[in-house]
């Protein structure tokens, strides 16, 4: 059989979160600089607080509604297309792939799944055959069993002390950025009154003014609840200029060859690794494995995303992404617009307000 594995959202709604996180952590931390708080315990916990903003389901929903929005663009779909077409131009990645098909392809659940389709379909041809098989897999990804498998495999990744370290370079970058920075200072100073926070933090101490300590423990309870992070995302994430802008990233990256060379070796390096070939494979035999759980989804994701050649290929892709600076001229040109966009600086603003 002939198998053609579906491009499915999950993994890009992930990186996205990443990515608005590290944006709306460090606008948030910026904002709250001049304050007389915890500094330290304060950064620290509104990473969590956002990380566990990101996971709650409606603002899963929001990026995957914004993920099909992008995903929609007959211009993002072409450039995707170009990118997947150097992958599979690339000889090492086609004998890697062939490899895998080969490996699951004898597979019981396989043969079961082949015997089943034939039987319902006796003219089709193997190709058909194929893409029925593919059109099985897809029925599986796209649903909410392989999405819960795959969040809980991924936040164990994001959560490894490789990917935490590559992570906190990217939020460097885009913190020390020169145009960040200045449309970031600048919807602070345009939105948000340093004064009126310090008044409401008096105003929840009884009228005193907080020490440092105190000061910060309000404002994580009132300020930065999850619920109203959560709220933030769902703003952010349905606005026009959000969808463009990622749109924007999304194409421009994939059409660019910086990026198309360093995907490609990224991939070529993590399918040479024998172990991720033989855990591919057996994630392949799960998806068509019938009634499958997400359980057994998951038991099949984990050890493929955790193993140590899928960490230092995902390390080693970002690095060199942050190395290029063609891909930060166009990060910066997609996203900048963003952060002087009204909508979204109005609701970075209620984040400070109402409380």
């Amino acid at each position: 059989m002939v198998y053609h594995r579906p491009v499915r959202r999950h993994r890009s709604s992930a990186v996205l979160a990443l990515l608005f996180t590290l944006v709306a952590l460090g606008a948030c931390k910026r904002s709250a600089r001049s304050l007389d708080l915890d500094q330290p315990r304060l950064d620290a916990e509104m990473g969590r607080r956002f990380s566990a903003a990101v996971e709650r389901p409606e603002v899963s929903k929001a990026f995957d509604d914004l993920m099909a929005k992008v995903g929609a663009d007959p211009a993002v779909a072409q450039a995707g297309s170009s990118l997947t077409d150097a992958l599979g131009a690339d000889a090492g990645i086609r004998d890697s792939a062939n490899a895998i098909i080969a490996s699951f392809g004898s597979s019981p659940a396989v043969q079961q799944l082949a015997a089943r389709i034939m039987s319902e379909h006796p003219d089709a041809t193997p190709d058909q055959v194929g893409e029925l098989a593919s059109q099985r897999i897809a029925t599986i990804t796209d649903g909410p069993r392989f999405k819960g498998a795959w969040e809980r495999a991924w936040n164990e990744l994001m959560k490894t002390p490789e990917v935490t370290g590559v992570l906190a370079r990217l939020g460097g970058r885009l913190s020390k950025s020169d145009g960040f920075t200045s449309a970031i200072d600048a919807a602070v100073r345009a939105k948000i009154s340093e004064q009126r926070v310090s008044d409401r933090l008096t105003e929840l101490n009884g009228g005193q003014s907080p020490d440092a300590a105190k000061a910060t423990d309000l404002l994580l309870q009132h300020a930065f609840a999850v619920e109203r992070l959560a709220r933030f995302y769902q703003d952010v994430l349905a606005l026009p200029a959000v969808t463009k802008a990622i749109g924007g990233l999304a194409h421009d990256l994939a059409a660019s060859p910086a990026f198309q060379k360093i995907a490609v070796d990224g991939v070529a390096g993590l399918l040479s690794d024998a172990t991720v070939r033989a855990q591919a494979a057996a994630l392949m035999t799960a998806l068509l494995t019938e009634d499958v759980t997400e359980d057994q989804l998951y038991q099949a994701l984990q050890p493929l995303l955790m193993a140590p050649a899928m960490r230092k290929a995902l390390v080693s892709t970002l690095d060199r992404m942050l190395a290029e600076p063609e891909l930060g001229a166009i990060s910066t040109r997609t996203l900048l617009p963003v952060m002087t966009d009204p909508a979204f600086v109005s609701a970075f603003a209620r984040i400070f307000e109402g409380w």
